[in-house]
């Protein structure tokens, strides 16, 4: 009977975390208070499968239930990671949502523009109407060009 070691798989904390539903620093916390076994590397977690697999089971709290997708080592296997073809959609759709925040700041610039000048036309009427109820008499005299008669063209030569 030979007896093969099992190679023990590893994942991040941000990947224990996208697969219980929770927050990266959940994860970190409960690696902190001891509910969770993990290895530190550097600054990153590196947490056993089946550590996950046993705190998922033994857990009364709310990982047990959202972390319905983690209580298999199957859903962390790399086979059942993201395919190329999700991969490049994920970039299309991150590149149209780019653009789409590009249109939406373009348009509010657009609109607070539109708001100012609407402000600056309000405060014309109102001063032009400000001027219209004063008096004709406070108005200063202006020469009618009709009462005046013109002279030919030829008089203005000497």
């Amino acid at each position: 009977m030979s007896s093969t070691p099992q190679r023990v798989r590893y994942v991040s904390a941000r990947d224990a975390a996208a697969r219980c539903g929770v927050s990266e620093r959940t994860v970190r916390r409960w690696i902190a208070s001891g509910q969770l076994q993990a290895d530190k590397r550097g600054q990153s977690f590196r947490i056993p499968l089946e550590a996950l697999e046993q705190h998922v089971h033994n857990d009364s709290g709310h990982a047990a239930d959202s972390c319905g997708e983690a209580d298999t080592v199957a859903a962390f296997l790399p086979e059942n990671r993201d395919t190329p073809q999700q991969i490049s959609e994920a970039g299309h759709l991150a590149t149209l949502l780019r653009e789409t925040q590009a249109e939406l700041v373009q348009k509010s610039e657009a609109a607070a523009m539109w708001q100012a000048r609407a402000e600056m036309l309000a405060s014309e009427i109102g001063r032009m109407k400000a001027l219209e109820a004063t008096p004709a008499e406070s108005a200063p005299a202006v020469p009618d060009p009709v009462a005046q008669p013109q002279r030919p063209w030829w008089r203005f030569w000497p």
